[in-house]
């Protein structure tokens, strides 16, 4: 009994941080169709993608100047940097999460149909618990998720009224 209440409880928690990733990435792609509209290249819309996840983004990469862990307070007045950023060594420094590796997360080119924009999110989170192979995604000394670990690839989209070809020409 203990056993299946025990892989019951970790679909469970497995379920609801899938959610929770899902719903940031779909308010992640409404800020980046948002932050087209106004006129942002290709690369911040990636960094606004990044900011928008980042309460799902796993683990603080980034230390402070004493190499202690950043508070929550310390990330949030590093976002301004992060988006200011010129290019991606200097992005790292300031805000950096275990789940921003590589093409973790990926914004679709927007698509302009008429007067309206749409984005799409792309996210790739390691899963903490897989069913069918349980082994795969033993979490190691350091409490971190081996590469290999099974993926979840989630999608947000937004669509808004986009204005910007009127006014940026």
């Amino acid at each position: 009994v203990l056993g299946v209440l025990f892989i019951a409880f970790f679909l469970a928690l497995q379920y609801a941080d899938n959610l929770r990733a899902k719903l940031l990435a779909e308010y992640a792609a409404f800020r980046c169709a948002r932050a087209r509209t106004v006129g942002y290249n290709d690369y911040k819309l990636l960094k606004t993608a990044r900011v928008s996840t980042m309460a799902a983004a796993g683990k603080c990469l980034t230390k402070d100047d004493r190499g202690d862990p950043l508070s929550a307070g310390a990330m949030a007045s590093r976002m301004d940097l992060y988006l200011g950023s010129r290019h991606e060594g200097q992005a790292k420094a300031v805000l950096d999460f275990s789940f921003w590796d590589g093409d973790a997360t990926r914004v679709e080119d927007p698509v302009v149909s008429g007067n309206r924009i749409t984005v799409k999110v792309e996210q790739s989170r390691p899963q903490f618990f897989d069913l069918a192979n349980p082994r795969s995604n033993a979490v190691d000394a350091d409490g971190e998720i081996p590469a290999d670990a099974t993926r979840a690839h989630l999608v947000g989209e937004a669509a808004i009224e986009a204005h910007y070809t009127e006014y940026l020409q």
